[in-house]
């Protein structure tokens, strides 16, 4: 039998430590998935504890002052100083900082359960009282169970939003006077629907080239191709009839400006990643979304459209259960990844989402489009909104060049051509007067 001593991955302990006294806000990250009995090192259990009440008495988390609280806590001064100099010593970054903790995790579960069974071999002998016996052993293996648990506790998220200076942003889409009602966080999740013909994908590539200058986007394309896409990208931007691009009726001075817009903004639409596979297995793309907001700094992801997705066919027996699994995949990444995702719903012809209601729960926003053909204003509709308000608005599209939100290219492309005047209902408010999340009516 292996003794339980070794199962006590020394060295991860104490890098995790070095690693909250190297970089301030990482006892923040760390409070939420450890507490100082899941190490197995003293030292380092004792050190964990005095990192995480200064923490919560509202204290930064240093060399200095963890060794004077590790001191109150009766750990001599030097070897209280010489302790955490030596784990610091052994940190070049914070980058590997929840694998580290995923490790004391699993080796806390495997002391846990080793003790326990280490008890039942010498507790279960003649005159003990078995239901004692397994009244204490259940206590640990459900310990054990629950060491990879999610749960969080409300006094820790509450400490945790009180002493974090880095709270994540809304990101605007652009899209006019949407913008005062519509908002996305990191984690959301956006689910858009409209009848066939509207400008669903215009709507999308609009938002997507309004935020390209900043942020990489990947988009999941899996009604449209890449090419297709990438047109109606160039045609937004040089602001050419897309009639005319796919159906190669090009004036020269259009060629000119396409050619002009693909060599001038090359840079900002190589932030643009398109999967052009036209299918995709919701576990692939929560798979591939990993890697590319991990690796490659993806955030923000597009899918066109969610019906087109599929699910284990094994798993789930028929389509609405498929539907469902599809929606709460794409949930689970948008709240794992802490990246918004925007994604097309279909509608049936009741204008219903197609096939299952559970992209109406999963979503933290829903947006309905509406447009006259031939009309030059779209309607855009808020039914839910976990970030503020809903409500109603028209926003100018320009749908021969596959412009919504806007009636020109995007602000960073700047370029001679004069946008079309739009006056539904009076001028566009200014774009910094938005509901903010602190003071969104919620």
């Amino acid at each position: 039998m292996i003794p339980v001593e070794d199962l006590v991955p020394v060295s991860a302990e104490r890098i995790v430590i070095g690693q909250v006294i190297f970089k301030s806000d990482m006892i923040t990250r760390a409070a939420v998935k450890l507490k100082a009995e899941h190490f197995g090192d003293p030292m380092s259990s004792q050190a964990f504890a005095a990192c995480l009440e200064l923490w919560r008495n509202g204290m930064n988390v240093d060399l200095i002052t963890a060794t004077h609280e590790m001191q109150k806590s009766g750990s001599a001064l030097k070897d209280a100083a010489i302790f955490l100099s030596e784990c610091m010593y052994n940190v070049a970054s914070t980058a590997n900082f929840d694998d580290h903790v995923a490790i004391i995790r699993e080796n806390y579960g495997l002391r846990t359960l080793r003790r326990a069974g280490h008890a039942m071999a010498t507790g279960a002998v003649m005159g003990e009282d078995p239901i004692a016996l397994m009244s204490g052993l259940n206590v640990d293996f459900e310990s054990a169970s629950n060491t990879e648990s999610d749960d969080v506790n409300g006094a820790e998220i509450a400490y945790a939003l009180l002493n974090t200076t880095d709270k994540p942003k809304p990101m605007y889409l652009g899209m006019g006077k949407m913008d005062d009602l519509v908002f996305v966080m990191p984690d959301n999740f956006l689910t858009l629907r409209a009848p066939a013909g509207v400008g669903k994908t215009a709507f999308l590539l609009s938002a997507v080239l309004n935020v390209l200058d900043r942020y990489k986007v990947w988009f999941v394309s899996l009604e449209m191709s890449a090419s297709d896409l990438m047109a109606r990208a160039l045609c937004q931007l040089a602001m050419v009839d897309i009639s005319s691009m796919m159906m190669d009726r090009l004036m020269d001075d259009e060629r000119e400006r396409l050619a002009k817009c693909a060599n001038d903004y090359g840079d900002i639409l190589s932030n643009l990643k398109i999967d052009n596979a036209g299918t995709m297995n919701v576990d692939v793309f929560r798979a591939k979304a990993e890697h590319k907001v991990k690796h490659e700094g993806v955030k923000m992801i597009i899918i066109d459209y969610a019906q087109l997705m599929d699910a284990d066919s094994k798993r789930y027996s028929n389509r609405t259960d498929q539907l469902e699994a599809i929606s709460k995949g794409i949930r689970a990444t948008a709240r794992t990844l802490q990246v918004p995702i925007l994604c097309v719903v279909h509608v049936n012809k009741d204008g219903v989402e197609h096939g299952s209601i559970q992209f109406e729960k999963d979503a933290n926003v829903r947006m309905a489009l509406s447009r006259e053909q031939g009309q030059d204003v779209m309607t855009a509709e808020v039914l839910k909104n976990r970030n503020g308000r809903v409500g109603m608005t028209d926003i100018p599209c320009v749908m021969r060049y596959g412009i919504v939100g806007r009636t020109g290219p995007p602000s960073w492309a700047k370029n001679n051509y004069t946008p079309e005047p739009f006056d539904v209902s009076g001028p566009f408010r200014n774009p910094d007067n938005r509901i903010e999340p602190e003071t969104a009516p919620f």
